[in-house]
C-alpha cells in the first residue's frame, strides 16, 4: 500500500506536465476533463492507500508489542520470590507497560516514516538520474534543499537513537529553512516554464524532486516530534 500510495503521488507531476504541455501550450481542451478526473482519482486513491498503510503498520506493531509483553510477563513469573521482595511489583508492571507502549509507537510511527524516507529518496535519485546535470545546476536551490534535507534526516535519526531532546528541537527549527527553499524552487520552476514552455514535463520532474525533498524533511520533523513526545510525554515543547 505504501508503494502504491507513493506511485500515485508520482503521477501528480506528470499530470501537471500534461496540463502545461498539452492543454495550456497546445490548447487541447478535450484532454482537460480527462486530466481533472484522473487527478480526482489519484487523490481518492492516495487517501485510501494512506489509511490502509497506517492501519497495517499499527496492526503489525501491536502484534509485536503483544508478543513482547507476553514474553516479559512469562519471564517475570519465573523469577524468584527474593526478586519481588527487593523490587516494587506495581512499579515493575508499570515500567513494563510503558516501555512496551513506547516500542509499539516507535515501530508503528517511526518505522513507517523511515521506510517512506527510503522510498522517497530512491524516487528522487531515479528522477535526478533521468535529468541532465546541466538542467539541475540551473536550479541552485534544489541542491541547497537536498543538503538541508539530509542534515535534518541525519539529525532526526541521531536524536531518535541517542534520545537527544536538543537535537530533536534543532530538526524542527530547521524545517523552516527547507520550506523556504521549496518556495524558491517553485518560483524557479515557474520562471523555467515561462522561458521554455515546451519543457513542461521536465519542469514537472524538477518540481517532483523538490516536493520529495520537502516530504523527506517533513518525515524528519515527525521523527523529531516523536522523540520529544517520547522523552517528555508531551507535545507542548514542540510548539
Amino acid at each position: 500500500c505504501m508503494i502504491l500510495s507513493v506511485s500515485l503521488d508520482m503521477l501528480t507531476p506528470r499530470i501537471t506536465g500534461s496540463f502545461i504541455d498539452d492543454v495550456i501550450v497546445k490548447g487541447n481542451m478535450k484532454l482537460f476533463n480527462k486530466l481533472i478526473i484522473i487527478t480526482l482519482c489519484i487523490g481518492l486513491g492516495r487517501c485510501i492507500f494512506q489509511y490502509v498503510k497506517e492501519y497495517t503498520f499499527d496492526r503489525i506493531s501491536s502484534k509485536i508489542s503483544l508478543n513482547i509483553r507476553r514474553d516479559l510477563f512469562q519471564y517475570l513469573q519465573g523469577l524468584s520470590i527474593n526478586f519481588f521482595d527487593k523490587n516494587n511489583t506495581g512499579e515493575l508492571m508499570a515500567r513494563v507497560k510503558d516501555d512496551v507502549d513506547r516500542i509499539w509507537d516507535g515501530l508503528g510511527f517511526v518505522g513507517m516514516l523511515i521506510i517512506e524516507v527510503i522510498i522517497h529518496t530512491s524516487i528522487v535519485l531515479f528522477c535526478m538520474f533521468n535529468i541532465s546535470k546541466n538542467d539541475i545546476d540551473k536550479f541552485e536551490h534544489i541542491s541547497k534543499m537536498a543538503n538541508e534535507t539530509m542534515i535534518m534526516l541525519n539529525h532526526s535519526i541521531e536524536a531518535y537513537v541517542e534520545g537527544d531532546l536538543n537535537k530533536a528541537k534543532e530538526v524542527i527549527e530547521h524545517d523552516d529553512i527547507v520550506d523556504q527553499l521549496f518556495m524558491k524552487v517553485k518560483s524557479d520552476v515557474i520562471q523555467f516554464i515561462l522561458d521554455q514552455p515546451s519543457e513542461g514535463e521536465q519542469a514537472a520532474d524538477l518540481l517532483m524532486i523538490a516536493k520529495y525533498f520537502e516530504r523527506i524533511g517533513d518525515h524528519a520533523t515527525n521523527i523529531a516530534e516523536w522523540v520529544i513526545f517520547s522523552l517528555s510525554d508531551s507535545l507542548e515543547e514542540v510548539d
